[in-house]
């Protein structure tokens, strides 16, 4: 029998630990091949529950590094906003260009956790959300969060950080992400390198492991 594939995801903070947990549970509900004696795949949130607290670079380089000491076996992702990195807050994208080779891609957010979330929403919901974020700029200059947070709340007006719905995830809402992907190319990344985004990484382990029509 098939053992579990634990992918370690160092996340920036609540908000992507909660994904997770509700990823976790709708995965851990649907049918999954005979031969495996347990689910296919288990994201397992790091640092904790609550992830790292911020995607600065330079704090998530050392919450890495202690997991690829701690966890050598394990498969490791991070899981950080784009914008921070754009923008180069802190030192971010500066940071990340200059990291050693013992240190992977990470798996952006483009550019942020709401707009990660806003792949998953039906055509007529994510065509207003690109809407309303190409006038306000947000795809070539990527807004603060006091700003996005409230253009968000348009489309999700009972949206709270670190809180989603038990039933965000459904195969509905994850078709509707795997679709959505390949219309982000509005986005202006001002260069930086974006091997994967978090979104494409999820939709490719759920398509290799499970028999889901997403």
């Amino acid at each position: 029998m098939n053992v579990t594939k634990n992918i370690i995801v160092i996340c920036e903070g609540a908000s992507e630990a909660t994904y997770l947990q509700r990823l976790n549970s709708f995965l851990a509900s649907q049918p999954y091949p005979d031969d495996w004696c347990d689910v296919p795949i288990r994201f397992v949130i790091k640092p904790s529950k609550e992830g790292v607290g911020t995607g600065a670079y330079k704090r998530v380089e050392q919450v890495l590094r202690k997991e690829i000491k701690a966890n050598p076996k394990f498969e490791k992702w991070v899981w950080v906003d784009a914008d921070l990195y754009v923008r180069n807050d802190k030192g971010s994208r500066d940071g990340y260009l200059k990291r050693p080779q013992t240190i992977p891609s990470f798996c952006f957010s483009v550019l942020n956790f709401e707009d990660f979330l806003a792949l998953h929403l039906d055509d007529e919901k994510f065509a207003a959300w690109v809407q309303i974020m190409s006038n306000a700029g947000h795809f070539k200059t990527p807004l603060h969060s006091d700003d996005y947070e409230r253009l968000f709340k348009q489309i999700m007006p009972n949206y709270r950080k670190a809180e989603l719905p038990i039933d965000f995830i459904t195969l509905e809402s994850l078709g509707n992400l795997k679709r959505h992907l390949s219309q982000m190319s509005m986005i202006d990344g001002h260069g930086l390198p974006i091997d994967r985004t978090f979104a494409a990484a999820i939709v490719a382990e759920i398509n290799r492991w499970y028999p889901l029509p997403i």
